[in-house]
């Protein structure tokens, strides 16, 4: 909550001193493509999910439990990201636009977040099950 105020406040305060110097106006829309893109390649993923939780509830489509790893979470997370941040990158590079560029720079970094998250989780894991064979 607090990390989306912020982020709000900085657009706000570059889109303020764009007023007051035109050559702001490439920062204002590099960061608004970084807040609002990055918005753009996580939402389809929830609507996805849910989708697919209404259909197996209607039809029956799946059994049993089924549970991700979080590291398993964090690695296809990653790999979305990656995709969308390529797709956000050819755009830019197409339209000349700082806002898509903004949006590529911002899902590669959370992707490499991600990815760094899965290898730590997964060594963890590796690690709780070698101190558990001892």
């Amino acid at each position: 909550m607090i990390a989306l105020v912020l982020s709000s406040l900085l657009v706000v305060l570059i889109w303020w001193l764009t007023l007051l110097n035109f050559y702001l106006e490439l920062a204002y829309f590099l960061f608004l493509g970084m807040f609002l893109l990055l918005e753009m390649a996580i939402h389809p993923r929830h609507f996805r999910n849910v989708g697919l939780i209404r259909e197996a509830r209607k039809h029956g489509g799946i059994e049993g439990q089924i549970t991700y790893k979080k590291w398993f979470s964090y690695r296809i997370s990653a790999n979305d990201l990656y995709i969308m941040s390529a797709l956000f990158l050819f755009i830019a590079i197409l339209t000349f636009q700082q806002f898509f560029l903004g949006g590529a720079i911002m899902c590669l970094a959370t992707g490499i977040r991600h990815s760094r998250l899965a290898k730590k989780e997964n060594l963890t894991r590796l690690d709780f099950q070698t101190q558990i064979q001892k």
